[in-house]
């Protein structure tokens, strides 16, 4: 790989400021902090670029489909699905970040997770913070971006758990969630459908293909609305950048990069740098750069020696957990988006645990892709079933796979109900790297049992109401292992460096103008989907930094 010593073909040399990763956290802040730094602002994001009808659909190049070993010989994909002792992460990797593939679904915080003592109450100017009345007021910010609205359109999935609701007794608690969707009119294609100098949207096709990107620009991701915003404001924004560390220098600091399109090694010089590479990515940028690595010939030094030593610490996977009720009574077409539509709020507490639990879908890419390529049935079919042979080589996790499959198969999907549910876990994981800079996470679930055993029992009862047998969380069955979606901390905030990596601003402490705008600053599970609270974060991050800048003026 060439490492050039000059200035880039597509960055400038030096910034005001640069944003390391364009998920909710970077995108907000780099939104607000666009107009008030003109030209000098830079965001860099590992994966791709995806205009309208870019995502990938073709099964038969992984490529395009999966993240892998930092993007290296063409592992470029959407997906980034990391596998450790006890957790697994599935991530995004693109201009957008998360948004890309999340599921819409726009709420607030649980309120109690304040109540928590990990959470400063004051910051370290003295000044005591209200964090519920603080998020309900950035919150109004995000609303007014990503403009969330209910499904007007009745689904089969949403009555079929709305009906499980009710007949266990919770049908108070059932509702249909916000979600940020250009719903317009279905299929018609309008040019800047919120005026607001953005992107293209086509009204909502219920397609449901919500998770693996969508290809109509329906979802209101960030790289339509927040990132758009920032370009219209001079703000540059590169894909395919992978930041490998950072270096402190009189300026400011020194951004190490990886152009995987042109495949050289360059660096960028700013003045403030916020990391936004979620939780896990920034968490392991840190650790590179706290106690350094070595890898092949390339090796670096501790950068950023005096990080706090709480970096790696209170990681949540958000709750999550999950199952599916299969030979329901109810009519479910779970291939009809959006992916989630209803969900049952139990956040205000249910035997002492607090979750929310939401109906999921998933589009019916594999079986509509085998139509397509092969238009006899019988062909597809044969290739299901060498699909499950294959998967049953395994035990445990393909074992339910090959069930899943066979449900597929055969019809029986239209009466599969999917459940995603997020809680209040314990966040007790802690993140680690190793000598080659590689991360890991290490958790006991002994803490988070009680949340994940009254989830199960609640969704044993929601099944048992439509008739149905539940399919347990795979990982969880046949490994006591949680998968995720929702990563969450890793840089906590407190009021000192002895208590968190981040102060109640994002700002590190130890390291002038180096900010964190992401998950990773939540020392809690925030027990909601959290696409809103990080976004509100974001916001609060760039709002300090502005009120700073103009008290110099």
């Amino acid at each position: 790989m060439q490492n050039r010593k000059f200035k880039s073909h597509t960055t400038k040399r030096r910034y005001d400021t640069v944003i390391i990763g364009s998920g909710f956290g970077g995108s907000a802040a780099a939104c607000r902090l666009a107009p008030y730094l003109k030209d000098s602002l830079c965001v860099l994001e590992r994966g791709k670029r995806y205009h309208m009808g870019e995502f990938p659909r073709d099964f038969f190049k992984p490529k395009d489909w999966w993240w892998r070993n930092e993007g290296s010989d063409g592992w470029t994909g959407l997906f980034d699905y990391t596998s450790y002792d006890t957790f697994a992460v599935h991530r995004c990797s693109g201009v957008g970040g998360g948004s890309l593939i999340y599921a819409n679904v726009i709420l607030e915080p649980v309120k109690e997770i304040f109540k928590n003592s990990r959470w400063p109450r004051e910051c370290t100017e003295g000044r005591l913070i209200t964090w519920e009345k603080e998020f309900e007021r950035q919150c109004k910010k995000v609303h007014d971006m990503l403009r969330p609205q209910k499904i007007p359109y009745g689904l089969f999935k949403t009555r079929a758990l709305r009906r499980a609701a009710e007949k266990i007794g919770s049908g108070d608690v059932f509702d249909t969630p916000p979600l940020a969707i250009y719903f317009g009119e279905r299929g018609v294609y309008r040019e800047d459908p919120y005026d607001r100098k953005c992107p293209a949207q086509i009204g909502c096709t219920l397609c449901g293909e919500c998770v693996i990107g969508c290809n109509n620009h329906s979802k209101n991701t960030v790289d339509l609305n927040y990132l758009a915003v920032a370009r219209n404001h001079g703000a540059q924004v590169f894909s395919q950048h992978v930041v490998r560390y950072l270096e402190p220098v009189a300026e400011g600091y020194i951004i190490h990069f990886t152009n995987l399109r042109w495949n050289y090694r360059d660096s960028v010089i700013a003045k403030r740098v916020i990391l936004s590479a979620g939780s896990l990515g920034s968490t392991e940028l840190l650790l590179r750069c706290k106690y350094g690595y070595k890898r092949y010939k390339f090796k670096t030094g501790p950068t950023l020696p005096d990080l706090s030593d709480k970096l790696g610490h209170y990681f949540s996977g958000n709750g999550d957990f999950g199952g599916l009720a299969t030979y329901t009574d109810q009519v479910v077409n779970f291939a009809e988006g959006p992916t989630i539509t209803g969900m049952i709020n139990y956040s205000a507490g249910k035997n002492g645990q607090r979750f929310i639990i939401e109906e999921g879908g998933f589009p019916d890419i594999l079986r509509s892709y085998l139509r397509s390529k092969f238009p006899d049935y019988g062909i597809a079919r044969k290739i299901i079933q060498k699909i499950k042979t294959f998967a049953g080589f395994d035990r445990g996790l393909s074992k339910t796979f090959s069930e899943l499959l066979g449900l597929l198969e055969f019809r029986s999907d239209h009466r599969m109900l999917m459940y995603l549910v997020m809680g209040l876990d314990a966040a007790d994981g802690r993140m680690e790297i190793n000598e080659e800079g590689y991360l890991n996470i290490k958790w006991d679930p002994e803490k988070s049992l009680p949340l994940y055993h009254e989830i199960e029992n609640t969704l044993q009862k929601l099944t048992h109401g439509i008739k149905g047998k539940l399919m347990g969380n795979p990982w969880w069955i046949s490994r006591n292992k949680v998968y995720t979606v929702h990563p969450l901390g890793g840089c906590p905030m407190g009021r000192s460096r002895d208590e968190g990596v981040v102060d109640c601003y994002g700002r590190v402490f130890g390291y002038k103008n180096l900010y964190v705008s992401d998950g990773s600053v939540f020392p809690t599970s925030v027990g909601s989907n959290p696409a809103m609270s990080i976004a509100a974060w974001g916001e609060r991050v760039s709002e300090h930094i502005i009120d700073t800048e103009r008290k110099k003026e």
